[in-house]
């Protein structure tokens, strides 16, 4: 089975290298982003299964990235992060297309659960649009 992909996209870099060591160590394959324009360019050169992102970040927000990204890969999930949300953020984003919105400071425990549903909903979509016969099994494999 190909190792999952997660752009971490934060601009405090401890939180960054943080979330990197979480997500490795689960066995992910991990690219990080500075900020949302940043994150694009990974975007354009690596495919990726879940985004990760804060929400408040320089030059291009999480919210704008989450719009962005869902516009040109509609099966990248994207769970939002931020240490200062309310509920009405939280409610746009999920409006807006995100996966989920966590609140910082999160466990490892509830990060690797939110990243673990995010691909399994991810995963389930694409059995769904591409079923086990034929060429399903072909789509599933780059897509899953």
């Amino acid at each position: 089975m190909e190792k999952k992909t997660i752009l971490v996209v934060d601009n405090g870099e401890t939180i960054r290298e943080t979330l990197v060591k979480i997500l490795e160590r689960e066995g992910y394959n991990v690219l990080t982003a500075e900020d949302g324009q940043a994150a694009m360019e990974v975007l354009k050169e690596n495919r990726v299964n879940v985004i990760l992102s804060d929400v408040c970040m320089p030059r291009m927000d999480g919210n704008k990235l989450l719009k962005l990204a869902k516009s040109i890969l509609p099966d990248v999930e994207v769970i939002l992060m931020t240490g200062h949300g309310k509920t009405e953020m939280g409610l746009e984003a999920l409006r807006a297309g995100a996966f989920d919105f966590i609140q910082k400071p999160f466990t490892k425990l509830a990060l690797n659960k939110t990243v673990k549903q995010a691909l399994e909903k991810q995963a389930m979509a694409a059995e769904m649009r591409f079923p086990k016969s034929g060429y399903g099994n072909y789509w599933r494999r780059l897509w899953t």
